[in-house]
């Protein structure tokens, strides 16, 4: 997948899409030292790619990164692997030395800056799956910066918890989640599903996303909502990007009781999670079946409750037909979290699937 993207431009982009791959601790990266440059020699190679014939018995030679001992140690290592004499060749990491990869959307671990001269090599990423958070391992690609003036995918290998690819010119490599790396162009994978994490202001929290949808995060700011009569106050924090062909349409909102601060003129009346959850378990409409509920502990005393809602199709009123998954999450006595997927039909594997994601809520630190 090639994108050629102006240097300015690419700067503003990555930069304003950090906010959308923030996640867990295990995830921050922002922070790193970067680790000492090992090199050694090696005879062996990798069965994948073929080895150049090399006069210099030194060769193949073997360069090496090691980030087990530092805060970027979901990749534990980097090795290239020189196949034939090439008169310099170096491997560096260069996480927050060069702007432009150290901010690409979905990044994973160090980007590493290869100066290759001559022969072909071979470079792989070995992956600390255990400390990848929230990224399925198979989610991840290799993009090359093209010297921060057009980013691609370059072809690799996997192998148990290794990645490897060949190079042929000096680049700065990195391994990204390509679920958020190509939701920032518009184009996910419909195959992948994503777990992300969103923190807004004090509200931290973590959720899958549905196979499909491509979330970004959207304010860190309160306004007025009006709830029937009286009004509430909310922020939206994720929407799904705006795709006309979407199966699933998600949407995520803190929602608060305004308090005397807020200088409301008509203040929505105080109402208790559990009286929440008991006014949706009651409704009762023509145009509205409510197909199921289920309520759970979050921890740390705070509940959970899902909802599908099922509208009927009414050809004469004009109603299409919609199933709407809802999520309800106690958060402190005057905010909640509500969660909601919509699509447009009633199939048992799509409610399934976003019942699982409502259900895989969980609040952090």
């Amino acid at each position: 997948m090639k994108r050629h993207i102006a240097l300015v431009f690419a700067a503003l982009l990555l930069t304003s899409c950090t906010e959308a791959a923030d996640s867990r601790n295990s995830r921050d990266i922002t922070k790193a030292q970067e680790p000492e440059i090992i090199r050694e020699e090696s005879s062996d190679s990798d069965e994948s790619f073929a080895v150049s014939d090399a006069q210099d018995e030194d060769f193949p030679k073997e360069y090496e990164l090691d980030f087990d001992n530092t805060e970027i140690s979901v990749i534990s290592k980097a090795e290239l692997l020189v196949k034939a004499p090439t008169g310099y060749s170096s491997l560096e990491g260069t996480l927050d030395r060069d702007v432009l990869s150290s901010g690409t959307v979905g990044l994973v671990g160090s980007p590493v800056e290869i100066e290759l001269e001559g022969a072909n090599g071979i470079v792989t990423f070995t992956v600390d799956t255990q400390q990848l958070g929230d990224i399925p391992f198979e989610n991840l690609i290799v993009l090359k910066s093209g010297h921060g003036m057009s980013f691609d995918e370059v072809a690799s290998a996997v192998k148990d918890d290794k990645i490897s690819f060949e190079i042929t010119e000096s680049d700065t490599y990195m391994l990204v989640d390509s679920y958020q790396w190509r939701a920032a162009w518009g184009d996910v994978d419909p195959e992948l599903e994503h777990e992300t994490a969103f923190r807004v202001g004090d509200l931290g929290f973590s959720l899958t996303i549905p196979k499909g949808v491509a979330p970004n995060s959207v304010s860190d700011y309160w306004h007025a909502e009006h709830n029937g009569e009286h009004q509430m106050m909310s922020k939206q924090l994720m929407h799904q990007n705006q795709q006309k062909d979407a199966d699933i349409k998600a949407e995520l909102y803190a929602w608060r009781y305004p308090n005397e601060e807020d200088d409301c003129d008509d203040p929505a009346p105080y109402m208790s999670f559990d009286e929440r959850i008991e006014q949706l378990r009651s409704i009762d409409s023509d145009i509205i079946k409510i197909e199921s509920t289920k309520e759970w502990e979050l921890g740390n005393g705070r509940k959970g409750f899902a909802v599908v809602f099922h509208y009927p199709a009414d050809a004469e009123k004009g109603i299409g037909e919609q199933t709407t998954v809802e999520g309800f999450y106690e958060y402190s006595d005057d905010t909640y979290i509500l969660y909601t997927l919509t699509f447009y039909s009633y199939e048992q594997e799509t409610v399934d699937a976003c019942l699982k994601s409502v259900e895989s809520f969980k609040y952090y630190q």
